[in-house]
């Protein structure tokens, strides 16, 4: 607004030409000198919120899921050109707008034209590999904040982390719009071997009555196959306790047979366990065994992984490195582990990583990562085959608040702060991110090959089967060698 006094001889007082260099009509306006204090200040109010076309530099860089880009994933490599629809090529030194869809912080762009009548130019960072912007060791500004910094854009459209920011020249505005949680991120452990498996769901007992029905079985074949005679049984437990040995090699038939009697056994003690299970109840005997698994078929039915890292202390004595690309996400974590001697010990693993190996050696279980609520749920949406095998370890959750960012020199910052509170309040943005994520997951189909998890559960019926039969069979192979030696008997007389 410019101001240009003209008294005239025909004006019966002085008079004042008011200059508007946003209007496109009408430029001029003449008020009297002494109505100039209240038109001015209306003037001021009236531009400050019809900006007619004028130009916001603004910064800002797609995040899940508060800003969404058109179409790409891999935003490193293409984007969308303001002024067309295809995808272009993206050069070092091009001015790169992306074309956002979705997200609180894109519909917030959309407010701020609408309600201030003017176009936020919102331009993609240069640094491409410290897009929210960092503190350097040597004291410079990377990525949005050096943009804001020097003056190439006025307001940062992405909700970030309030932390004490490194220059005077940026301030937070008002209000804080959300909450977020921080934490260290792990990968579950894998499937335990089989024979892992079975030594850790059975204790002792388990095992000394596998032992003893074998023992009974190798008894029982002496006892129908020969006179009994005390040294005969000795010998045949001798056989089968030492079946397998050089020294004592048996012949193929009763190597099988010897198996037999092996599995015999198994399945004998599972019916057991089935039994006990349906008298006392499964919780019961979990807490009298202290194990994952209370039988055999529930062994072979149901996958048992390795331990899983639960805690900071079992974090802590893994020894896990933990990533992040984030420097800033370090310093909080130090000033919230104040207090704490295992969340200290941990800050010393964690370590700044370039962002493009943070998941490979996270799926590896190679290291930890320190990730947002948000940005675990868009890694699994982007990896489904692997959603189950990440987790939150509980005890390292930090709670820190968003808010946006702009110059303290801003001339729309009180207006923007004013837009931004009557979303706030009515929840908008809240529920702009929610159907974001949805349009994410939906747009996000599993590939055809994508393997399907599935558990030996379904075969359980087929196990059950097979036991019944494998009984019945030997059962049958019992009366046949009871009949081949009567016979065997009768002809010798």
């Amino acid at each position: 607004m410019q101001l240009h006094p003209s008294p005239c001889e025909n004006w019966t007082e002085p008079h004042v030409w008011i200059h508007y260099p946003y209007r496109k009509e009408n430029p001029m306006l003449r008020v009297p000198a002494s109505q100039f204090v209240v038109v001015e200040t209306l003037a001021t109010t009236h531009r400050y919120w019809n900006l007619e076309g004028a130009h916001i530099s603004a910064v800002m860089y797609p995040a899940y899921p508060t800003a969404m880009p058109a179409g790409q994933r891999e935003i490193n490599t293409k984007t969308c050109d303001g002024d067309t629809t295809g995808y272009i090529e993206l050069h070092a030194n091009s001015v790169r707008i992306f074309k956002y869809v979705r997200g609180s912080d894109h519909f917030l762009r959309l407010t701020l034209e609408e309600k201030l009548n003017a176009r936020v130019v919102a331009r993609y960072p240069k640094d491409e590999n410290f897009v929210e912007g960092e503190e350097l060791p040597n004291g410079q500004l990377t990525g949005a904040l050096a943009e804001m910094a020097s003056g190439q854009a006025q307001l940062g459209l992405n909700l970030r982390f309030v932390r004490p920011l490194p220059t005077p020249e940026i301030l937070y505005l008002q209000p804080v719009c959300s909450f977020a949680r921080v934490g260290i991120a792990v990968a579950r452990a894998p499937l335990a071997p089989l024979h892992v498996a079975i030594m850790r769901s059975f204790d002792l007992k388990v095992w000394f009555s596998v032992a003893a029905f074998y023992i009974l079985s190798a008894m029982i074949w002496s006892l129908l196959t020969s006179s009994i005679n005390y040294k005969s049984v000795l010998q045949e437990i001798q056989k089968f306790l030492l079946i397998g040995c050089g020294s004592f090699a048996q012949s193929p038939s009763q190597k099988f047979f010897a198996s037999a009697c092996a599995i015999f056994s198994l399945i004998i003690v599972t019916i057991f366990q089935e039994k006990e299970k349906e008298r006392k109840g499964e919780e019961e005997i979990r807490k009298e065994l202290g194990k994952t698994n209370g039988s055999l078929v529930n062994v072979l039915t149901t996958p048992v992984y390795d331990r899983d890292i639960n805690t900071a202390n079992e974090l802590l004595q893994s020894g896990l490195p933990i990533a992040t690309n984030r420097t800033s996400l370090i310093h909080m974590f130090q000033l919230a582990a104040e207090g704490s001697p295992v969340m200290t010990e941990l800050c010393k693993h964690m370590k700044p990583t370039d962002k493009h190996n943070l998941t490979e050696l996270l799926f590896d279980r190679k290291q930890a990562l320190i990730i947002a609520d948000a940005g675990l749920a868009q890694l699994k949406n982007h990896h489904p085959s692997q959603e189950k095998m990440l987790h939150m370890i509980k005890d390292t959750f930090i709670v820190l608040q968003r808010a946006y960012a702009a110059r303290t020199d801003c001339p729309v910052k009180e207006q923007v702060e004013k837009i931004i509170w009557c979303l706030t309040e009515a929840g908008i943005p809240r529920y702009w991110n929610t159907q974001a994520s949805r349009s994410e997951f939906s747009n996000c189909p599993l590939p055809e090959d994508t393997p399907k998890p599935f558990s030996l559960k379904q075969f359980k019926i087929a196990f059950y089967t097979l036991c019944i039969g494998l009984l019945f069979s030997s059962f049958v192979f019992l009366l046949e060698i009871i009949s081949y030696k009567r016979c065997q008997k009768h002809i010798l007389k």
